[in-house]
């Protein structure tokens, strides 16, 4: 929805064919075991803005990371 509405999103991701096939067969975030990882890494953009905000399986899994591993969270770029 997000790419429909922004045109300068949209021309772009048209030039760049091998990360839009990337995109589309990325992992859902249910297949990630937490208890796995000690870090995660926040980049900000469209994604951190919009989606991560109203996404509660990837906020559990971050937390989860945080506190039971005693691991740690790291943020870069605009919209964290």
């Amino acid at each position: 929805e997000r790419v429909e509405k922004d045109s300068k999103l949209r021309d772009r991701l048209k030039e760049e064919r091998e990360f839009v096939t990337k995109m589309g067969h990325t992992i859902p975030i249910s297949w990630i075991k937490p208890e796995e990882f000690k870090l995660v890494i926040l980049l900000g953009s469209h994604g951190a803005m919009f989606d991560l905000p109203e996404h509660e399986d990837i906020a559990c899994a971050i937390s989860d990371i945080y506190r039971r591993n005693n691991g740690f969270i790291a943020a870069i770029g605009h919209g964290i």
